[in-house]
């Protein structure tokens, strides 16, 4: 069974900080698309994010996956859309 948690709040008021905070490092995994490597990685490939989180599996101390700014995820993707 899967579980899922989001938050939710106006930009730069802390919520990655108070996650970081609730998550001790060795039971949380961390996805941060705000690394331009990682998130272009990802839009190129969606199916490297199944290759990160399958060996996780096998990790009895991680229970939780933290994707942090996962609204980005489709910002270039999206068309353009030129004014008349």
């Amino acid at each position: 069974m899967c579980h899922f948690k989001t938050v939710f709040g106006a930009r730069a008021t802390g919520k990655s900080t108070l996650l970081k905070g609730f998550f001790s490092p060795k039971e949380a995994y961390w996805i941060d698309l705000l690394n331009p490597d990682l998130e272009d990685e990802l839009i190129k490939n969606p199916q490297n994010l199944i290759n990160i989180l399958d060996p996780l599996r096998d990790q009895t101390d991680v229970k939780w996956i933290v994707i942090n700014e996962i609204q980005n995820r489709n910002k270039k993707r999206q068309p353009k859309i030129d004014c008349l």
